[in-house]
């Protein structure tokens, strides 16, 4: 595993979803202020995206790298623990500086749907690994025979 592009390419999915999510709070008209009253609909929307954006930065990572279903495995664990560690900033800054949020990162890491999130995170990137492992073999399989 290329932890380094590994790591950017994390990165890269965290600003990608960020983005998505402040676009699916904005199209739905949500204060996300409000912390509890975010309709199931954003929730929903924000897992189909980050499968979305999971696929995409999966195969941008694996362009050139070994790919399989524990690669793809390991390059969710990646992409988890980069989003976490960048939460941790955001919400760690957030409660000090701010009166009484403290119940809100709380509520934001019991949430079910974050929760399912994470395991289609895992799930999609290990399946891209999985597909990009077969797709490379077919390819070469047709060279033998041409």
């Amino acid at each position: 595993m290329n932890l380094k592009k590994a790591i950017l390419t994390g990165l890269l999915a965290y600003a990608l979803s960020f983005a998505a999510g402040i676009i699916t709070l904005l199209i739905l008209r949500i204060d996300p202020s409000t912390g509890t009253d975010i309709p199931n609909s954003a929730y929903i929307i924000g897992m189909f995206t980050s499968v979305l954006i999971t696929v995409f930065c999966a195969n941008l990572y694996f362009k050139g790298e070994k790919t399989s279903a524990e690669e793809g495995f390991k390059f969710g664990t990646i992409i988890i623990a980069v989003s976490f560690l960048i939460d941790m900033f955001f919400f760690t800054t957030y409660t000090l500086t701010t009166a009484g949020t403290s119940q809100t990162v709380v509520d934001y890491y019991t949430n079910v749907y974050f929760w399912l999130t994470l395991v289609l995170v895992f799930i999609t990137s290990a399946l891209v690994g999985h597909f990009k492992r077969k797709g490379l073999t077919l390819n070469k399989r047709r060279r033998k025979k041409r």
